[in-house]
């Protein structure tokens, strides 16, 4: 009996190890995750399609905190497209003086 447990113990060891390594893998799945999409984002189609999906969602729920109240919801999109355009105007001032 003895002989067999110390048998099962040199067999749990290679298991002990690829339970470990699956752990690692999955750890490494979030860094995976985060690598393709700093990779879409990267290029100009997926900061456009991310953009266009942040932008539904904000629209999104605006239209479900905002009950049925059609002037209300479009003051706050008035509001917010015209923050958005005085932001990138200075995005856009900015990096031009950065360039000289």
């Amino acid at each position: 009996m003895a002989g067999q447990s110390s048998a099962q113990s040199t067999r749990n060891n290679p298991r002990k190890k690829s339970t470990s390594s699956r752990r690692g893998k999955k750890s490494r799945q979030g860094s995976l995750v985060l690598a393709v999409l700093s990779g879409f984002a990267g290029q100009y189609i997926g900061r456009l399609v991310i953009g266009v999906l942040l932008a539904a969602l904000v629209l999104w729920v605006e239209a479900l905190l905002m009950n049925h109240t059609v002037q209300l919801f479009f003051r706050v999109i008035g509001i917010e497209l015209i923050l958005l355009l005085f932001i990138g105007w200075i995005f856009y001032m900015l990096q031009g003086a950065s360039e000289d």
